[in-house]
């Protein structure tokens, strides 16, 4: 600042002095120094600094990761899925498909920063889906014959199939006897989900053979001997069972033909046919084992397991004279008298499937587990219940069974 000098009153002077000094350092240059101090503060304020990170930078296709950020010398933070508006953060991805790349913004003081990180994503392709092969050892077979069904597996840890057979990848069950057409179906699982495979075994139809004629003849009488042969019902559906009564019978020679005539039977069953069934021709327990087809004394009984007709020859002695007598009974087919719905395949832990493990093919299907419940709910003339094997039932309900036949309460499976 230079001095003025005026030649003037010296008071004068003093107060001129003054005045200048104060505009020299007033108004303009104070607001000038202001301005000047706050750029230089504003240039020395840091931008912002973010850290990004994905919790799972490379994922499998249609998974999702978290993206979480953190910032300092900011007041504020995008992202380009929500996650909060603060300084720090965080926010779901989502599915991805494709490689994808994600960026924060954040706002301070120092200005603004951008952050970014990338997730990549790899093939969806999983493990392989199980193949199955089952097959039947024989897919033909003879009425009441029986095979066995095998399977394998692939890409598979377990295996079930409708008759045991293990729950391995491989196995094999029997069918045990078959008298209709059936279907068999094993699934299996492993990690890439379940697959199913299945075989038919066709069974022929029955073949009947007439019973073979009986030496012994059919007359009611041989001289002294008056038979008496009273079966008690000539007709029915297999398995029909049949009591015979010849103490009526009567002779000349005692007054205690009960006693004294020796009484044989011979029911009239085919060998072959009888070979075929569980047990073959012969008893083999019992206090007498011998022939399934005969029996001796005034009465007797047998159950006619297979359709047909039988002519059941009875021959008495009393040592010297000889008589014999016969009775035809006609057994049909319990598929054709209880055919379709008729037959009623009952499980108790599981629905049974037509044609499946051994319940007839159009054969109506119940799940009870309780033995009279089932009775009293599925029975009536005509019907047939036939209930799965294996399965334990229980008696929570009485049955009761007050109609007329026919019905058979039998089983399925094996």
């Amino acid at each position: 600042m230079k001095s003025l000098n005026f030649r003037t009153n010296k008071g004068v002077s003093v107060i001129l002095l003054f005045s200048l000094v104060l505009a020299a350092c007033g108004g303009g240059s104070a607001a000038s120094y202001s301005a000047d101090k706050a750029g230089a503060a504003s240039a020395s304020a840091p931008p912002p600094a973010i850290s990004l990170t994905a919790a799972s930078s490379s994922i499998i296709s249609n998974a999702s990761t978290a993206i979480t950020w953190s910032s300092t010398n900011s007041t504020s933070c995008t992202s380009p899925a929500g996650g909060g508006s603060g300084t720090t953060g965080s926010f779901n991805t989502g599915a991805l498909t494709t490689p994808t790349t994600f960026t924060v913004t954040c706002v301070g003081a120092g200005g603004a920063a951008s952050q970014s990180t990338t997730v990549t994503v790899a093939s969806s392709a999983g493990p392989a889906a199980p193949s199955v092969s089952v097959s039947a050892s024989s897919p033909s077979i003879a009425y009441n014959a029986n095979t066995n069904i095998n399977w394998s597996s692939t890409n598979s840890t377990s295996c079930t199939s409708p008759a045991g057979g293990g729950s391995g990848t491989t196995g094999s069950f029997n069918t045990g006897a078959l008298s209709t057409t059936t279907t068999y179906t094993v699934t299996c699982v492993g990690a890439g989900g379940s697959a199913n495979q299945s075989t038919t075994v066709t069974v022929a139809p029955q073949v009947v053979t007439p019973p073979p004629p009986i030496s012994t003849g059919c007359s009611a009488t041989g001289g002294a001997i008056t038979l008496s042969n009273v079966p008690s019902r000539t007709t029915g559906v297999a398995p029909l069972s049949v009591f015979f009564d010849a103490t009526a019978t009567t002779a000349t020679t005692t007054t205690r033909s009960f006693h004294d005539l020796e009484y044989r039977w011979n029911f009239g069953e085919n060998q072959a046919v009888l070979a075929a069934l569980p047990g073959g021709t012969n008893w083999t327990n019992g206090s007498t084992k011998g022939s399934r087809n005969l029996a001796n004394g005034p009465v007797a009984a047998h159950v006619f397991e297979t359709p047909g007709v039988y002519t059941v020859a009875l021959s008495a002695t009393d040592g010297t004279n000889t008589a014999s007598s016969c009775a035809q009974i006609t057994v049909q087919d319990p598929n054709t008298v209880f055919s379709g719905t008729n037959t009623i395949c009952i499980a108790a832990s599981s629905l049974p499937v037509q044609g499946v493990g051994g319940c007839p093919t159009n054969a109506a299907v119940a799940q009870q587990a309780d033995f009279g419940a089932a009775v009293n709910s599925y029975k009536g003339t005509g019907k047939r219940l036939l209930f799965k094997r294996g399965d334990t039932f229980s008696n929570a309900s009485t049955p009761i069974i007050a109609i007329s036949g026919p019905g058979i309460i039998g089983a399925f499976g094996t």
